[in-house]
């Protein structure tokens, strides 16, 4: 009964341990994954960030100030011909943007932006020319107009699909103020594909650590068992010695003669019982055989 309580006891200190260990470990996996998560986006941000303001920093203001936002009297100017192929260097060093452009507000539609200059060739049927309004999301692009801070603006869809865009500012090298944004965009697809990296390592990681705590609690699981069937072995054999003593006393005390033979046949010792009888002790007893019938008729 006593051995029938220990096992369950132990057994239910187990399981409190095992669920009490995995509810830890899934509580920590959890904010683990979230924290790479969030750090992986966070250094996505900073990265095309810095490209953008790198890129926007290389850019002749100066040629900028001089664009209209009209198609008609830029296209054909040195100023947007020079920008372009800056701009198109640009794209060529950050092979992950696929559009690069610069922008400014509208002067007849000031809440909307229009495309200055555009990195494309003008026989694309994504090229953009100048004064071309833009009617997607803006409010990254007005901000970084507004402010000069750099921004990111979140995926989001347009007429030529769905994008992240890094933001950074114009600014005129006399003056300080901002005469254009740099907008490039990286396609959703691929920044969705970089967060997913940072979690699926995560997941991989909490797996890892997942799989050590339940083999961990495996090992503890074995090891109970263990500890329980030597304590049964050594249960069983306290009985057993138990059973030895109690035998040996009764040997002992018993008023008839006992022997033990080896099994040749040859005695080994007797009770006192047997000294007894024949007023012998059992240190002087000689050694000799006792024949059994089966001996003496061969």
């Amino acid at each position: 009964m006593q051995q029938a309580r220990t096992f369950f006891s132990s057994q239910k200190k187990l399981l409190g341990l095992s669920l009490l260990l995995l509810v830890l470990a899934g509580l920590s996996g959890w904010f683990f994954t979230h924290f790479v998560m969030r750090t992986g986006d966070q250094l996505e941000r900073v990265r095309i960030e810095s490209l953008a303001s790198t890129a926007a920093a290389s850019v002749d203001a100066g040629s900028v100030t001089l664009l209209t936002g009209q198609a008609q009297y830029d296209s054909e100017t040195q100023a947007f011909h020079g920008l372009q192929e800056q701009l198109r260097r640009v794209r060529d060093v950050n092979p992950d943007f696929r559009f690069v452009y610069l922008m400014r507000p509208s002067i007849e539609k000031p809440k909307q932006m229009i495309f200055l200059v555009d990195a494309e060739a003008a026989e694309s049927p994504d090229y953009s020319a100048p004064g071309d309004l833009y009617d997607g999301p803006s409010e990254a692009l007005f901000s970084v107009y507004q402010m000069g801070k750099p921004a990111i603006e979140s995926p989001y869809h347009d007429r030529w699909g769905d994008w992240v865009t890094s933001v950074a500012a114009i600014r005129d090298s006399k003056s300080g103020h901002v005469v254009a944004v740099l907008g490039m965009d990286i396609k959703a697809d691929s920044w969705i594909a970089t967060n997913t990296r940072y979690r699926n390592f995560a997941i991989t990681i909490v797996g890892l650590l997942t799989a050590l705590v339940l083999l961990f609690l495996l090992g503890l699981h074995l090891q109970e068992k263990a500890s329980i069937r030597l304590a049964e072995h050594l249960f069983e054999l306290e009985r057993a010695q138990e059973g030895l003593r109690l035998a040996d006393v009764v040997v002992k005390h018993t008023g008839e003669g006992i022997i033990v033979l080896d099994a040749e046949m040859k005695i080994q010792s007797v009770n006192p019982g047997f000294e007894n009888m024949k007023a012998t002790p059992s240190g002087s007893l000689p050694v000799f055989s006792i024949s059994t019938p089966r001996a003496d008729a061969s």
